[in-house]
């Protein structure tokens, strides 16, 4: 029983006479940087980090939508300057007519005319006149500035007129032919076949011409001698293309027939006046 505390007795007397051997001298607050305060371990075990490292988050940019949407617009608006624009199908350079619908824009090189007294706004019409003022159709060309065509066709209307000491009598022997395409490439479409020698015209014989004289003397309330100095002076005519008769032009139309942005067929149709 004895033995039971005195054994106690012992360890608690050892303890005390370690604590007493301790240096009781104060060491001080832990500077840190100063190497006499640093604590080193050199057992790996104890150097093992157990918590996760700690990977900061860097702040994400908040959206300005505004400046996006302007950087966004100026960058395009900047590609679109910079872009060239698409190739127009032929360049209308130089002086010339130019008729542009909505659809299709045309340009008739070296030709001066002006619109018809009843024209329309070109943008909402299927067609445009116009009185031919100076330029030579005949040999130029139609170019196509703009638009998707299919086919131009071109179709004119001639006249048969007398011209002698007497003044000019116009007679009723025109003829107006049907459309044929033209031949063209890039835009660019030959006009050709209007000169004298190959217009067209109805083959009237001596009493059709006759006829014609007559019909032409009373629509001109011509009178009645000046009348018959007419039929007298034309009486041995046998072609419109005899003298004091001749052929001339009075009027080419064009066709432009294509599709427009939508893929909807269109068709326009532009006349000179002679």
């Amino acid at each position: 029983m004895k033995a039971f505390y005195v054994i106690p007795f012992i360890v608690l007397c050892g303890f005390l006479y370690s604590c007493n051997d301790m240096d009781t001298k104060s060491r001080g607050p832990i500077i840190m940087g100063d190497s006499n305060t640093i604590i080193t371990e050199a057992d790996s075990q104890y150097l093992h980090d157990f918590v996760a490292d700690i990977t900061p988050l860097e702040p994400q940019p908040v959206a300005d939508t505004a400046h996006a949407d302007t950087a966004q617009k100026d960058s395009t608006q900047a590609l679109a300057a910079q872009a060239p624009a698409a190739p127009a199908v032929a360049a209308a350079d130089g002086k010339g007519l130019k008729v542009a619908f909505s659809e299709v824009a045309l340009f008739f090189p070296g030709i001066e005319a002006r619109p018809a007294a009843n024209s329309r706004n070109l943008q909402h019409a299927t067609g445009a006149t116009y009185q031919l003022l100076n330029g030579e159709l005949n040999g130029n060309t139609v170019k196509i500035t703009s638009g998707n065509i299919t086919d131009v066709s071109m179709r004119y209307m001639t006249g048969v007129h007398a011209k002698n000491q007497l003044g000019i009598l116009k007679l009723d022997l025109g003829t107006l032919t049907s459309w044929h395409s033209l031949k063209g490439s890039n835009g660019v479409y030959e006009i050709s076949g209007l000169d004298d020698r190959h217009l067209v015209t109805d083959k009237a014989g001596p009493s059709q011409i006759r006829s014609s004289v007559i019909r032409a003397t009373r629509q001109a309330r011509l009178s009645r001698k000046m009348q018959r100095e007419w039929q007298n002076s034309l009486r041995n005519v046998r072609s419109v293309r005899q003298h004091p008769l001749s052929v001339y032009l009075r009027s080419v139309m064009w066709k432009i027939e294509g599709k427009d942005a939508n893929g909807k067929p269109f068709m326009k149709q532009v006349r000179i006046d002679l």
